[in-house]
């Protein structure tokens, strides 16, 4: 009975030092189990950390591209608004010389078809009479009915002259 007690106590010892065995086997797999774990957790932490970095980076990219493209399209449109005033302006001054040079032109035909015929018809009456062929009342009536058309006509070209805003509104 002795030594089946002593048998006995051998053996719980033997087993209760297997389950204690046992219990620090499993508590270590649990703790080895868990200090991985907290390792995937920080790996899941540290990939989002840098999910969020990376996505705070793209958005600071995408608001700088946008207020890039934005000022792009600002100055576009500015630089446009420069070329229509410069085409505009152009456009003007070329009306304003096209006019000039239309004015001087019929100008210069009113001149030429008006005193140039006149001076001739004077001319070729001072001649008659240089000549003493023709009546010098008759030329002297006919030269001062041409002197009278040219008065006219002068009148009429000096008329023509006058600028559109002075006929309007008269000079105040």
């Amino acid at each position: 009975a002795f030594s089946d007690s002593l048998f006995n106590i051998e053996k719980s010892k033997a087993i209760a030092e297997l389950e204690t065995k046992y219990e620090t086997e499993k508590k270590e797999r649990q703790i080895e189990l868990q200090q991985a774990q907290l390792i995937n957790q920080e790996s899941a932490l540290q990939l989002n950390r840098i999910f969020i970095i990376g996505l705070f980076v793209l958005l600071i990219a995408i608001l700088t591209i946008s207020v890039l493209l934005r000022k792009r399209m600002i100055l576009k449109r500015e630089k446009l608004l420069e070329v229509e005033k410069s085409k505009m302006k152009e456009a003007q001054i070329e009306a304003a010389i096209t006019s000039q040079e239309n004015e001087r032109s019929r100008f210069a035909r009113d001149l030429h078809d008006g005193f140039g015929q006149m001076i001739s018809i004077l001319n070729l009456n001072l001649k008659s009479l240089q000549e003493g062929k023709a009546d010098k009342q008759v030329v002297f009536d006919k030269s001062s009915e041409v002197l009278e058309e040219m008065y006219q006509e002068l009148k009429g070209i000096c008329f023509n002259l006058m600028p559109q805003t002075l006929i309007k509104y008269g000079a105040k």
